[in-house]
């Protein structure tokens, strides 16, 4: 039952990447005018139109949109991400070092994990066994992980603590959880993070309306990659 139990949760997890990642229904074409910055950062968005949690939209400047396999979209920075991942909510430490483990060696190169979710030490455990074995190298997966709330008070203790937790020198991809009372606070964590290396891509997740995005765009000195909704 155990054995069942996980595999069920595998499968789960499995079929929320797909969502996370693969079902692109609508593109909008946006226009961001950065502060301090005179030109205007024509981005894309990908936009799902379905309601769940678990689906992203995707900035991407239209000038990438060019010879893109179907494996990966390249994102505003120049950075590639795989269309198809494992999402781990609902995970334990436990199960999310198995189901990460055995997504890697069926293929999937994108993991998306969160401080919330509680599971970035699995998470970390399953990638780096992965190593260990020859699957994969380093650069060859994509792990996106997100700050929450709770912890929007102290950003770069958060960073700190989810690479420590996954056990990895960067993070590809980090998001804010969700608005919070200080947004512009943890954004600029992120961006120090992003300038110094350790995280490779920014974003921002479940901001749904327009108000809500161009308030981080007023203070963003760089652009989000990811919005994910």
């Amino acid at each position: 039952n155990n054995k069942m139990n996980l595999r069920t949760k595998i499968i789960i997890g499995i079929i929320s990447g797909i969502i996370i990642i693969g079902v692109i229904i609508t593109v909008i074409v946006v226009v961001v005018k950065k502060k301090n910055d005179d030109k205007n950062d024509k981005s894309q968005i990908d936009n799902n139109d379905n309601n769940s949690d678990n689906s992203d939209t995707i900035f991407e400047s239209t000038e990438n949109m060019n010879n893109e396999d179907n494996t990966d979209k390249t994102l505003n920075n120049g950075i590639k991400m795989p269309i198809l991942g494992l999402g781990t909510w609902t995970l334990s430490n436990d199960e999310a070092e198995e189901s990460v483990y055995t997504a890697i060696k069926v293929g999937f190169r994108l993991i998306d994990t969160a401080e919330y979710y509680g599971n970035e030490l699995g998470v970390g455990r399953g990638v780096k066994k992965s190593i260990e074995e020859g699957i994969i190298k380093r650069e060859d997966i994509f792990i996106t992980s997100k700050i929450m709330p709770g912890a929007y008070s102290n950003p770069d203790s958060a960073i700190e603590d989810s690479l420590t937790k996954l056990d990895v020198d960067y993070i590809d991809l980090m998001l804010i959880h969700q608005p919070g009372s200080n947004d512009e606070k943890v954004y600029k964590s992120m961006e120090k993070y992003y300038n110094n290396g350790k995280l490779k891509a920014i974003g921002i997740s479940n901001y749904y309306t327009e108000n809500a995005v161009n308030k981080v765009l007023s203070y963003a000195s760089i652009t989000p990659a990811i919005i994910q909704n």
